[in-house]
C-alpha cells in the first residue's frame, strides 16, 4: 500500500540498514526482495526500491562499535523537540538532531531500557513511499524486559498508546502501540535470556517458505521459523553480514 501522505509523530516512518560489506549486502537484499537501489547525493547512502518507490535505505555502517543491524525510526513533527522529550522521560539521546540534506532531519537516541532508535522528521523525504506489502516493510517490535515502562514512555514522549489483543493462553505477553486507530508497533518480552532491548523489523512476502530459502541460498541464516502467529507466517532471519530481520505473509493485508 502507498505510505502515508503525512507519518504521525511516534508511528515507524522508515527503516535503514548499517552493514559492513555495502556491495553484499545490496546483493543480499536484491536477491531476496527484488530491490534496485539509488545513490543518495552527498555519497554513502543508498535508497532501497520496489516498483520504484522507495522503501529502505542501506549504507556502510560508520561505527565500529556497531554491529550491522537494521534502524527503525519513528516520525517526529520535530526531531529537536521530540529529542528533548526522549532525554525528559529517561532516555538518551545518542546522536543529537542533525540535518540530511533537503531530505530531513535525523537523530539517534535510545528508550531508558536501552533499545535503540531513530528519529525521522521528513522534509522533501517523508519516509517510506510503500508500506505493508510484498518486499516492503511492514511492521516494528520492540524487546524490552519491562513491557509498561515501554508502554509509558513511548506514552509520555510520541503520545502512543497500548492495547492488549487476544492471541489467546500460549502466546506470551504482547502489546500493540498505536496512533489513533492505527498499530503501528508491537511489544513484547525479550525473546531470550540475556538478549538486550531492541527494535526489530519486519518485511512483508508473498511465501514465507520460499523467502526463507531464499535467504538461506544467498548465505543468510533463518533463525528461527518459518511459523504461523496469529497475525500471518513468519520467519527470523541473519544477513550474511549479522542484521537480523523478520519476514511476514500476514493473513490480512492493509489496504
Amino acid at each position: 500500500m502507498r505510505g502515508p501522505e503525512t507519518y504521525e509523530d511516534g508511528r515507524p516512518s522508515w527503516v535503514d540498514l548499517a552493514t559492513s560489506d555495502l556491495e553484499a549486502a545490496q546483493q543480499f537484499y536484491s536477491d531476496l526482495f527484488g530491490w534496485d537501489y539509488e545513490p543518495v547525493p552527498g555519497g554513502g547512502y543508498y535508497y532501497a526500491t520496489s516498483g520504484g518507490h522507495v522503501v529502505a535505505g542501506v549504507a556502510l555502517g560508520q561505527n565500529p562499535d556497531f554491529p550491522p543491524m537494521w534502524t527503525t525510526y519513528l516520525a517526529a513533527t520535530s526531531a529537536k523537540e521530540a529529542a528533548e522529550k526522549v532525554k525528559a522521560a529517561g532516555g538518551s539521546v545518542i546522536v543529537e538532531p542533525m540535518t540530511v540534506g533537503p531530505a530531513g532531519t535525523m537523530a539517534y537516541c535510545a528508550d531508558p531500557q536501552g533499545a535503540a532508535f531513530g528519529l525521522w522528521q521528513g522534509d522533501e523525504h517523508l519516509g517510506a513511499a510503500r508500506i505493508n506489502e510484498p518486499n516492503t516493510f511492514t511492521w516494528a517490535e520492540l524487546y524490552a524486559p519491562d513491557l509498561d515502562a515501554t508502554a509509558a514512555f513511548y506514552n509520555t514522549t510520541f503520545g502512543l498508546s497500548a492495547t492488549t489483543p487476544d492471541f489467546g493462553p500460549d502466546m506470551p505477553p504482547y502489546a500493540v502501540l498505536t496512533v489513533g486507530d492505527w498499530g503501528c508497533a508491537g511489544t513484547m518480552e525479550l525473546p531470550y535470556e540475556g538478549a538486550p532491548p531492541h527494535w526489530h523489523v519486519y518485511f512483508g512476502t508473498e511465501d514465507t517458505d520460499s523467502a526463507a530459502e531464499k535467504a538461506a541460498a544467498s548465505g543468510g541464516t533463518v533463525v528461527a521459523g518459518p511459523v504461523d502467529t496469529p497475525v500471518g507466517r513468519m520467519a527470523s532471519i541473519q544477513d550474511p553480514q549479522g542484521a537480523l530481520f523478520s519476514v511476514i505473509n500476514l493473513n490480512d493485508w492493509p489496504e
